[in-house]
């Protein structure tokens, strides 16, 4: 818990949820209490604030206020990542494509963390300016406070292209997770690039560099502090919570909890890991009825003692509010104390340190309404020794007094004696409700961890490994798994979380082995790696579909993750949620352009989706005619395709689903014809005709392209001549009985014939070889009346 004096006042960092808004707040500011910025649902608020103990009785009394709480400290729980989410489907990044790509632009990225490395290159932009817009280290106060807050330093996006910001990350927890979320992996030629390479980022130190004195409160105004930001420069934003605790009721029912619902139901989406109690024996659970009795056991292993008085084990009990239970805890040496529901105490055992409970003094926690039992044992300085926490088996035993459910849960919430820790035995112990505050929170995105790494080039050019790991694509064994306190599935997805390469903060000095070949990133592992590959995911889809619901983000994650042999069935209750991370949230078309024949393949045609007439994506058909469309935004979509010498093809009303790849969208071009059709074969009736009033003709043209779409003829005494028939349409007869002439005896009449295609084309004209009018005709004559011709000579 964060408890701290100042001027002989005992001070406690405090969460208030409170209602009523504006006039809620002037009554807690009444009793000298200044709260600090809410996040709020529109009904009710929550707030931190620090607060003199003896102001606590005065708060509660408020008619505004509905809960006061301690805040507690919490805890900080890609080379393959990126194209192991399937990024790499949606983003282009950093090459130049001819589809629409998605890499954050536009998109704040938050991060509450350890701080990070703001001279690394990987959050620079093209142009080497820091992509990194405000950044409040809560822990150091040589700056300015961010407005109304009073505590930390304030840095902008000036002030660290300016060389301005002193923020550093000693610890490289933070700098590590913006790498995964954001970095746009340049210092490695793209080698460790992040999930939205172009997001903006907002950064909270809400840890010093051993990772610790974050608490509840500072977090709560870390979240505050982003979602303004944000607010005020208009853009979306997700923000990352790589940290854990198991301090609380694990039911979304926590200040904190309730704060990220609101957030994420006000616009905000919010990321936390699920923690990396896997292989913890840090819960245990049990029923009891009326005068019976559960018992739970645990182990203090043997240590050498811290020498100031901090070794403690600190336990979080809770069950309904509808029973009463007592509880009993026995230390090694068979010395027992008991406190029932609404009791507290302690006591001191010679050579076993302090045993205190508080078995819900106050009542039922506001909160939830249930019961909560905190067991503490610590040393205790008593008539001149030292009295520590014995080593050996403690019992819990658990008795219920009037039960309605009888259902309890106790989580080993903190432990450090001499640096070992205290754990649940092998048969107390329960694999289950392992997800860490405030990873439980209903509205948030938890996220557990799976294996894509297990060996790595160090920067001294060695080949490391890990000594075990769990297989490529397997489960990491420390990704906490669910179900909640109340029974829903946690986590809802897992990422990659073990073996991850990202950005290495200068001012860190981790171990040279854990330091990849560059010598600008290194491997770390858990789910605080897990989180922000999801984090940045969501980035890409909040700057793809800014206008989606709140609760669709999550769903469309549940419903694309993906399924393998080492997830096998899914969704489950507590280990891969739905699945492992799909990023690949877009949807797609794909089809073949042929010629008309529905045959013949058309290649290199340009393909085209476009919305409200916008071009969306783009591509070229391979030489099998074939195209994919694989970057579109859920929606429908008109369907354009152009190519050289053919008619432009177009759909419209074509569907793409979330995820889904539409097959079959099939185009057939009609060819653009730019060839005449044959010059036309025209015949009339031989020489001469005796008729002085009709003429008849036939012809024959082709045209293979589009076809004949028309014949025109004319008559004339010349050849082209119009001077007997002008130009007259045939439609597509190819003969013709031209009639009520005016013929002249002796002439010649020649027929002129023109074809048109379908592209409106029109041919040369063909002639006829003339046809002479001879209304007397040849003359017949007895063979035997013509005259013999006599040889020359006779």
């Amino acid at each position: 818990m964060n408890i701290w004096t100042k001027d002989d006042e005992i001070i406690a960092s405090v969460l208030i949820t409170y209602t009523g808004g504006d006039e809620g707040a002037e009554k807690i500011r009444s009793v000298g209490v200044n709260p600090h910025p809410p996040i709020t649902d529109g009904t009710t608020s929550i707030t931190s604030a620090s607060v003199a103990l003896s102001l606590l009785p005065e708060i509660v009394k408020l008619s505004c206020v509905k809960s006061v709480s301690i805040s507690p400290k919490y805890e900080l729980c890609l080379d393959r990542s990126y194209n192991e989410s399937r990024v790499n489907l949606v983003s282009s990044f950093p090459y130049s494509e001819s589809y629409k790509s998605y890499d954050g632009e536009g998109v704040i990225v938050g991060i509450i963390d350890t701080g990070i490395d703001v001279n690394h290159e990987d959050f620079k932009d093209e142009n080497g300016k820091s992509r990194i817009l405000y950044i409040w280290d809560q822990i150091d106060g040589s700056g300015y406070h961010p407005h109304p807050y009073t505590y930390g330093s304030e840095w902008t996006k000036n002030d660290i292209d300016s060389g301005r910001c002193n923020q550093r990350d000693g610890n490289g927890h933070g700098t590590h997770v913006a790498g995964i979320s954001a970095g746009d992996g340049s210092s490695s030629n793209y080698k460790y690039i992040g999930m939205a390479p172009k997001a903006d980022l907002i950064i909270v130190k809400a840890f010093n560099d051993k990772g610790k004195l974050g608490t509840v409160s500072s977090i709560l105004d870390g979240l505050k502090y982003i979602e303004s930001k944000a607010k005020y420069l208009g853009k979306k934003f997700v923000i990352n919570l790589s940290l854990g605790w198991h301090f609380g009721a694990h039911d979304g029912t926590d200040p904190t909890e309730k704060a990220i619902d609101f957030m994420v139901y006000n616009g905000g989406q919010v990321v936390v890991a699920a923690g990396n109690e896997g292989n913890d024996r840090i819960h245990a659970g049990g029923k009891v009825s009326t005068n019976n009795t559960g018992t739970r056991t645990f182990n203090i292993p043997a240590y050498n003692p811290w020498p100031n008085n901090d070794d403690f084990v600190f336990s979080d009990m809770w069950y309904k509010g509808f029973d009463t239970m007592t509880v009993t805890v026995t230390s090694p040496g068979g010395i027992s104390y008991s406190r029932s529901t609404g009791e507290y105490g302690g006591i001191v055992i010679r050579n076993e340190g302090v045993i205190w409970i508080e078995n819900s003094p106050g009542g039922v926690d506001p909160n939830n309404l249930d019961h909560r039992c905190i067991i503490l044992l610590r040393d205790y300085l008593w008539q001149g020794q030292i009295h520590n926490p014995a080593p050996g088996i403690w019992n819990i035993a658990v008795t219920g007094n009037n039960i309605t459910y009888g259902d309890y849960d106790i989580w080993i919430a903190g432990s450090d004696l001499g640096g070992q820790k205290a754990s649940f035995t092998e048969e107390s112990f329960s694999r289950s409700k392992l997800i860490s505050m405030p990873g439980t929170a209903r509205d948030a995105i938890t996220v557990g961890a799976y294996c894509t790494k297990g060996s790595w080039t160090d920067s001294g050019g060695n080949l490391r490994s890990y000594s075990s790991y769990p297989g490529i694509g397997n489960i990491a064994p420390f990704s906490s798994v669910g179900p909640t306190r109340d029974g829903r599935w946690k986590p809802e997805i897992t990422a990659p979380g073990f073996g991850v390469a990202s950005a290495l903060s200068a001012d860190s000095s981790p171990p040279s082995t854990w330091v990849v070949e560059d010598g600008k990133h290194r491997i770390m592992q858990g789910t605080s790696m897990s989180a922000p590959h999801v984090a940045g995911v969501v980035a890409l889809m909040l700057q793809a579909m800014p206008d989606l619901s709140y609760q669709k983000y999550k769903d469309i994650l549940k419903d694309l993750a993906r399924r393998d042999d080492f997830t096998g069935v899914v969704p489950d209750f507590n280990t891969w949620g739905y699945g492992k991370l799909n990023a690949y949230f877009l949807g797609g078309v794909h089809g073949k352009v042929t010629k008309k024949d529905g045959v013949t393949p058309i290649s290199n045609a340009w393909v085209k989706a476009l919305q409200n007439k916008e071009v969306k994506e783009t591509t070229h058909t391979s030489e099998e005619g074939i195209y994919k469309l694989l970057h579109l935004s859920p929606g429908t979509y008109d369907m354009k395709v152009e190519a050289y010498g053919y008619e432009t093809g177009e759909k419209g009303n074509v569907e793409v689903k979330i995820g889904h790849v539409t097959p079959g969208i099939d185009f057939s071009l009609k060819g653009i014809d730019t060839t005449p059709p044959t010059t036309p074969t025209v015949t009339d009736d031989g020489k001469y005709t005796t008729s002085t009033t009709q003429l008849h003709a036939l012809w024959f043209s082709t045209d293979p392209e589009t076809g004949i779409a028309e014949y025109q003829y004319a008559i004339g005494t010349t050849t082209g001549g119009t001077n007997t028939v002008d130009w007259k349409s045939c439609g597509l007869a190819t003969e013709t009985i031209e009639a009520n002439l005016s013929l002249t005896e002796g002439v010649t009449y020649y027929f002129s014939v023109k074809a048109k295609n379908r592209a409106g084309i029109w041919s040369e004209a063909g002639y006829s070889d003339g046809i002479t009018i001879d209304t007397i005709g040849p003359i017949l004559v007895n063979p035997q009346a013509i005259p013999a011709i006599s040889s020359p000579g006779t």
